[in-house]
């Protein structure tokens, strides 16, 4: 299938963030009693976009806590990706490449503080166009994102491809009438490559297949 643009997901697509929301997530986790494994939060957190009040539930931590856990925790990530968030292999490379071809954004389930922290490190919002969980009602696995994107590229939603590495990313874009491409890392659920369009093992793969 031929498309007219290409969106994709940023934190484990585009930048190697994970390791840093799970550091940051873990050490306020700690700071208010609970442990955490690395295992558990991506198998019990993470995999499933869980909203902070229920992760907060899952812990068995009171609910009035969460305001402060909030601002402890994002100050905490600000930080990381402000000094060690890096582009995964072949990124940058992909959509300057990719830009020149197809219209191109990002959609992200990341709130605006965290890619503003991105675009000054990293300068991300000079490669594409970013759509984060700030500009919509509804994160993934909801499609609102996905639609705001294709409507800012002015591109009918069905013919937009999806590029992302977990199971809400190709819930999304299914929900949004989209194709959906996985990268796999080690957080993606088995799911996710199973109901994915194609299960591709780089990310400059998505250049020799468009």
């Amino acid at each position: 299938m031929k498309f007219n643009a290409a969106i994709f997901d940023l934190d484990g697509t585009l930048v190697d963030t994970i390791p840093l929301w799970m550091q940051a997530y873990r050490q306020t986790f700690a700071d208010f009693g609970a442990e955490v494994s690395e295992e558990d939060f991506i198998a019990r957190i993470y995999v499933h976009s869980l909203p902070l009040m229920e992760a907060l539930q899952l812990e068995h931590l009171p609910a009035d806590i969460e305001p402060a856990f909030r601002k402890k925790r994002d100050e905490r990530y600000v930080s990381l990706l402000q000094l060690k968030a890096r582009w995964l292999p072949k990124a940058q490379d992909v959509l300057t490449a990719l830009r020149e071809r197809l219209p191109t954004a990002v959609a992200t389930g990341s709130h605006r503080i965290y890619t503003d922290a991105l675009d000054r490190g990293l300068r991300l919002y000079s490669y594409a166009d970013t759509i984060t969980c700030d500009d919509v009602k509804r994160d993934k696995p909801a499609p609102d994102m996905l639609l705001l994107a294709a409507e800012r590229l002015a591109v009918a939603p069905q013919q937009c491809l999806y590029v992302g590495d977990q199971l809400f990313d190709v819930e999304a874009a299914k929900a949004a009438g989209m194709a959906c491409w996985i990268i796999p890392n080690t957080s993606t659920p088995d799911r996710a490559i199973q109901e994915a369009d194609a299960v591709l093992q780089h990310l400059s793969d998505v250049l020799h297949m468009l």
